[in-house]
């Protein structure tokens, strides 16, 4: 079996190109190859024969090339490491060059089309799946027959591979094929073969089993996220159309959460949150036990920027109640970087009561309200509305400094 392509590849551009490049070369090839092949098979009627004559040349080079794969391993582009790429190209490169290349008798075998046809078909998954990746747009089913085709296509090709090699070894010993190589050796070729007939299922079977461990961490997480993308249309049936039920989660801290993750996944499902978190805003914001759901609405706003003007209108009036709230306080905080909401926030400041503005700038959280108010008054220029407030809280200035309000005690007392 191959080697796997992380997620976590080279993030160079030019090495994203290169591989998709070089992946989408090998998945034409080995795609020609297969065409080659049942071509032939139809012409011929027959697998005897005409599988290697139709696309031996073809597979033999581009499985050579392949040693790239192990550069590519070696000098770290893709992190699959070298070990198992060379061991997975040096034993086929060995396979359909050293022996079905120079052992005219085996090239009839039909478990030698079988073979190829396994290998043009692993490659014509393996390949696309690479070089999608390389996008970061490999579709799931793709990543599905990835990681479960080769269950059944790499044992056949297992098999038409060591029964090559067996019907290979006579006319391997009749002629003493590669004698010059191997005389520096205190073996012959034969006696090599031998060997790697007894060894091959056993690294095989490592290279196998951990495709095993791939295919559970690959799909699992192609799962997740595949599921998590069918989960999105759940808001639009029973969320987003019952404003009652949507309350109800909204109330409850894991639902609220599970809400909060769905942001951001589309445009469409945004849109969705949007119309029901609005139509309900101001329940969510002042209910007594939706603070999660106050948390909800401020992600909400914090998401979309038109929304200022309608979420004035319907917070009108309660902005000093919902200072004196944790998620609230965020929520008015949001409202007073707009000039034009934020000039409708500090008058209904104004307009309450001296105690009242008081007990809020030194609430735990609306002093960082008042705070943030006076702010933003000056740096608007709103002299106006920043003396306002500084009339307003200057009689409780020594009240501020032993407080939560000692932030904006020094601002009063910079006016001094």
């Amino acid at each position: 079996p191959p080697p796997d392509y992380e997620s976590k590849m080279s993030s160079s551009p030019f090495v994203k190109s290169y591989l998709f490049a070089y992946n989408f070369l090998q998945a034409s090839s080995w795609t020609i190859s297969l065409l080659s092949i049942v071509s032939s098979v139809l012409s011929n009627k027959t697998i005897i024969g005409g599988a290697y004559s139709a696309a031996g040349y073809l597979i033999s080079v581009m499985q050579t090339v392949a040693v790239l794969e192990v550069l590519h391993g070696a000098i770290g582009i893709v992190p699959s490491g070298f070990l198992s790429p060379l061991m997975q190209w040096s034993g086929r490169t060995h396979f359909i060059l050293a022996i079905v290349g120079q052992i005219n008798e085996v090239q009839d075998s039909p478990w030698l089309a079988i073979t190829l046809v396994g290998w043009c078909i692993g490659e014509m998954i393996r390949y696309p799946h690479y070089a999608l990746t390389c996008l970061g747009r490999c579709p799931y089913w793709l990543t599905y027959l990835r990681y479960t085709g080769f269950i059944i296509i790499y044992p056949t090709g297992l098999v038409g591979e060591l029964l090559i090699m067996y019907k290979a070894l006579p006319h391997v010993k009749e002629r003493n094929l590669y004698a010059n190589f191997f005389s520096v050796f205190p073996f012959s070729y034969y006696q090599f073969l031998w060997a790697v007939l007894l060894v091959y299922p056993f690294l095989w079977l490592k290279l196998y089993l951990q495709l095993f461990k791939q295919r559970k961490s690959k799909l699992g997480k192609a799962e997740k996220h595949h599921g998590k993308r069918k989960r999105m249309t759940f808001p639009r049936a029973s969320v987003i159309s019952d404003s009652d039920y949507f309350m109800k989660v909204v109330r409850n801290k894991y639902r609220s959460r599970r809400l909060q993750k769905l942001f951001g996944i589309s445009d469409d499902v945004d849109a969705f949150f949007y119309a029901a978190i609005l139509r309900r805003f101001f329940h969510i914001i002042t209910d007594n036990y939706a603070s999660y759901g106050t948390l909800l609405s401020n992600t909400c706003l914090n998401c979309m920027t038109c929304v200022a003007g309608l979420t004035l209108l319907l917070l009108r009036g309660h902005c000093v109640d919902l200072s004196f709230k944790k998620y609230g306080s965020y929520i008015v905080e949001k409202l007073l970087e707009a000039e034009e909401s934020m000039a409708v926030v500090v008058l209904e400041f104004l307009e309450c009561g001296g105690d009242g503005l008081m007990r809020l700038a030194r609430n735990e959280f609306g002093n960082f309200v008042v705070f943030k108010a006076m702010r933003v008054t000056q740096e608007m220029s709103r002299v106006d509305l920043f003396w306002g407030l500084v009339h307003k809280l200057m009689p409780f200035l020594d009240l501020l400094r032993r407080s939560h309000g000692s932030n904006i005690a020094n601002i009063l007392e910079s006016t001094i």
